[in-house]
């Protein structure tokens, strides 16, 4: 017993000084970022604390593997690296002749330029809002100017107690995790820190979630994390005529300080699994 704890101890006391000697380097090498206009003090001091908060030295390395890099974000992962060019150079596709999914996880709308008014982007202060339920309970658009002043301070809650429409429990063994159909944020709560809330929570696929929403919602976190910038962004759910769930969403968003230089995708997300054939008007599925 007492040789198993001082096992343990030590482990522990191991990875105490490699977090120390990741903080040191980058107090060290780090300082040379400080003068340049794209990192600063904020930037070194949000890399530290995500070090001092990793599960491991692999999630302490990427802090300093991705953080570090002079480029803004690393690229979209299972999207390709050169997304923004082939999606300007892509046969125009709009909601309203949208294409059956066959297979694909999303595809790129208006040429992936995001169909933000002018007055949506007149609000010069930074927020986020949803859309009231329908008749129906189903969400709407989920929407707003996000930055640094949402990033969630405290860990995920449950959702359980969310039940959005079309919801039901269906295991396959083949689905990663075994369900199919996980409760899907609109506004990802990496962004904004909004949980077990009715209007930003609709029914989708775990393929839908994790391979076809999370990139997405990745690229703009790890944009506002690194630059304390700030993303215009909007999701909308689309459901066709009275079905309880979505069919998918379409996912915008560009960066507000530049224009959409850093950060610019208008996409559609399908939502499906593969091998699932789903009912979109009640959630019903069976294998194909």
């Amino acid at each position: 017993m007492a040789g198993r704890k001082g096992t343990r101890l030590a482990q522990k006391l191991r990875w105490v000084l490699l977090r120390v000697i990741l903080l040191l380097f980058l107090a060290l090498f780090g300082l040379e970022y400080v003068g340049s206009p794209r990192y600063g003090v904020s930037q070194l001091f949000d890399w530290g604390r995500l070090i001092v908060q990793s599960g491991s030295l692999s999630e302490a390395a990427d802090v300093l593997k991705y953080g570090m890099k002079k480029k803004d974000v690393p690229p979209f992962p299972g999207v390709p690296a050169d997304f923004s060019a082939l999606a300007q150079s892509a046969p125009l596709v709009t909601l309203e002749y949208l294409p059956e999914c066959e297979g694909r996880t999303f595809i790129v709308l208006h040429r992936n330029e995001p169909q933000f008014s002018a007055e949506f982007k007149a609000k010069n202060n930074p927020y986020y809002s949803f859309s009231p339920l329908d008749e129906l309970g189903r969400c709407g658009s989920a929407y707003g100017m996000l930055g640094p002043e949402f990033l969630p301070t405290r860990p995920r809650g449950p959702l359980g107690m969310v039940k959005p429409t079309g919801w039901r429990y269906s295991k396959y063994e083949e689905i990663d995790k075994k369900y199919l159909y996980n409760r899907c944020h609109l506004l990802a709560f990496q962004l904004t820190g909004e949980n077990a809330n009715k209007r930003n929570l609709i029914t989708g696929t775990r393929h839908f979630n994790v391979t076809g929403m999370l990139p997405f919602e990745n690229r703009v976190a790890d944009y506002i994390r690194r630059t304390r910038k700030h993303v215009y962004y909007r999701v909308t759910p689309v459901f066709k005529d009275r079905e309880l769930v979505a069919r998918g969403v379409v996912m915008e968003a560009l960066s507000a300080d530049d224009g959409g230089r850093a950060v610019r995708f208008h996409v559609f997300v399908y939502n499906m699994q593969p091998g699932i054939k789903i009912n979109y008007a009640d959630g019903s599925n069976h294998r194909e």
